[in-house]
This record gives C-alpha cells, sequence and structure tokens, in this order.
C-alpha cells in the first residue's frame, strides 16, 4: 500500500514485536515460576505438554524478534543492491522471509493445537468433540504449506502484501485459524457451561463453599472469553489488513507471534492460582461426581449413585438431621 511504504513498515514491525516481546518475556518468566512453584511447594505434577508448548511459543518468539532485527540491520546497512533497504525487503523468497514466514504459521499452529487439547481435556478426551476443529487445523496446515512453499520459490521483487501467488494461501490460512479459534473456544464455553448448569442444582443446597463455587465457575467462562478475544482480535486484524493489501500485515504477524504465546501463558498462570477454566473443569484423568444420600427416615438403607459431572467432586451425606456437606475441585496442570 502507498500510504505505508514496505522500509517503514518493517520498522514498525520491529518495534512493535520488541515491545510485545517484553510482554512476552515477563508473562513466561511469571508461568514457569508459577509451575515450578506449584511442582514443589504444592507436590503438584507439570503438565509436560503444555510446559513444552509454552517454551515452543516462547522460542519461536525469540526466534522470530532476531531474525527480524537481523533482517532490519541488513536491510537498513549490509545491503548495497539497488532501491536502498525496499530493494531488500522486496525479494520475498530470502532465506530470512521464508524462516520469519516458517516461524509465523508454527506459532499460529501450535497455538490453536493447545485450544484444541484442551478442549479435548474439557470433553473427556472424546475424538469426536474435537472432530470438526481438527479439520479445520489440516486445511490451515495445508494453507501453510501452500504459503510457504511460494514464499520460497516466487523469486520476485514484491511484498507480502502484493504477491498474488502467495496471498490466496494466506488468507486461507487466516480465516481457517479464526474460525478453528472460534468454534474450538465456542466448544469450551459450551461445555463449562453446562457442566456450570448442572452443578449449580447441587450447589445451590450447598450451605458452605457452593455460592463461592457456582461463581468461580460463573467466572470461568468469562476468562476463557477474554484470553479467547486477545487472540482472536490479531487474528481479524491480520485478515483485514492482509485483504487490504497493506504492507502493516508485517506489524500485524509480528504481533501476532508474541500474543500467541502470551494469551498461553495467562491461562496457566490464571491455573496455577486456581482461577482458570482447566483448573475447575479440566484433569488428565476424568473424575467422577459421587453425591451419596442418606436418609434414614426415608430409606431403611443407604443408597449411593453417582452422576458424571466432568472432573469435580462433591460428596454430600444426609442423616440424623445433620447435614455434612463437602465440596472438592481437582486441581490439574493443563
Amino acid at each position: 500500500m502507498a500510504s505505508f511504504p514496505l522500509a517503514e513498515s518493517q520498522i514498525v514491525s520491529l518495534f512493535v514485536q520488541s515491545v510485545s516481546y517484553g510482554v512476552h518475556v515477563v508473562t513466561f518468566m511469571v508461568c514457569i515460576w508459577n509451575m515450578l512453584e506449584q511442582r514443589y511447594r504444592h507436590a503438584k505434577p507439570i503438565n509436560s505438554l503444555m510446559l513444552s508448548i509454552v517454551v515452543i511459543l516462547f522460542v519461536v518468539g525469540t526466534a522470530d524478534l532476531a531474525f527480524n532485527l537481523y533482517h532490519n540491520i541488513l536491510a537498513f546497512t549490509l545491503y548495497t543492491g539497488s532501491g536502498g533497504a525496499t530493494g531488500e525487503f522486496e525479494q520475498i523468497s530470502t532465506w530470512v522471509q521464508v524462516i520469519r514466514s516458517v516461524l509465523t504459521c508454527l506459532s499460529t499452529l501450535v497455538t490453536d493445537a493447545a485450544l484444541i487439547y484442551r478442549c479435548w481435556i474439557v470433553y473427556e478426551r472424546k475424538p469426536l468433540a474435537i472432530a470438526v476443529p481438527i479439520i479445520i487445523w489440516l486445511g490451515a496446515l495445508a494453507s501453510a504449506v501452500g504459503e510457504l512453499y511460494f514464499t520460497g520459490t516466487l523469486n520476485e521483487k514484491t511484498s507480502v502484501a502484493d504477491a498474488r501467488k502467495v496471498q490466496p494461501f494466506l488468507i486461507a490460512f487466516t480465516v481457517l485459524m479464526n474460525v478453528e479459534n472460534t468454534l474450538a473456544t465456542g466448544l469450551l464455553v459450551y461445555r463449562i457451561w453446562r457442566i456450570h448448569k448442572q452443578s449449580s442444582r447441587f450447589f445451590s443446597s450447598t450451605s458452605s463453599g457452593g455460592g463461592a463455587r457456582s461463581r468461580q465457575l460463573s467466572s470461568v467462562i468469562r476468562i476463557i472469553v477474554e484470553s479467547a478475544l486477545l487472540y482472536e482480535t490479531i487474528g481479524l486484524l491480520t485478515l483485514v489488513v492482509d485483504a487490504l493489501g497493506s504492507n502493516a500485515i508485517y506489524a500485524v504477524s509480528s504481533l501476532a507471534i508474541e500474543i500467541g504465546g502470551i494469551q498461553l501463558d495467562l491461562i496457566l498462570i490464571r491455573i496455577s492460582r486456581g482461577i482458570a477454566a482447566e483448573h475447575v473443569q479440566t484433569s488428565a484423568e476424568a473424575t467422577r461426581v459421587q453425591l451419596q444420600l442418606m436418609d434414614e427416615s426415608t430409606y431403611n438403607h443407604a443408597g449411593n449413585f453417582a452422576i458424571e459431572l466432568s472432573h469435580m467432586k462433591i460428596s454430600r451425606k444426609e442423616g440424623g438431621g445433620r447435614v455434612n456437606s463437602e465440596i472438592t475441585a481437582d486441581m490439574p496442570e493443563v
């Protein structure tokens, strides 16, 4: 886009990513600290998969910022060809451009895969629940492969915003990722809402802790939606600037790499502090909600029955005119 020259857009991209990377460093350190604290102070196992994803996203964000800085130094200081810095940035098939494109796609795919994983856990590892998100994710993966292929073989002096062979794959990738993110988040929220609705009848009859637990479940949905909106906003912004053919795509893409890691860090930080969705609603192993009732005035023997409410344990005993209620929740590291 003429109103936003390519060289200037690269400088803005470096600045935006540097600021967001600073935030990413802070959230990453807090996230790792909380995981270690839960492990050694509270003897809770660390979810190695989620830890690996957090580290991968941080490494990807760090590497992309390093390549962004190197590319700017190369263009503005070391490049001696025609066209100045713009001439360097227009060489879309250079190894630096290709690697940065790989890192961008990798960050997005890993972030959305983590969301699908959390959705799978909440639905008690039922493959059917995440079948559609996985299909969409695979479609996005195919689009990413097409984008990277043409980025590496185009050999034209152009920008990403003006590369006609790359644009269809880039737009398809962005659209599919936004759809998958929205769908997986919706499934996650719907599952928690159903659990909240089912469990509220038991919580309402509990004099101690029930109201607090119900309010916690209500805040769970808000937390998930807020985290999703943060990432979804960047995705929609990427789609808009890409559709407009603006060189602002460089700045937005650089920001998206860091935001993907930041929003996952924030979710895991909330998990470790006991206020996130997965902390209340998910577990690596599904547990049963057990409701034990004993009423000597009605029954001549004790009755026991179990209700599946996904990863939350409620014990209730009645007898002799005295009611003892106990509500506990597993605290997994998802």
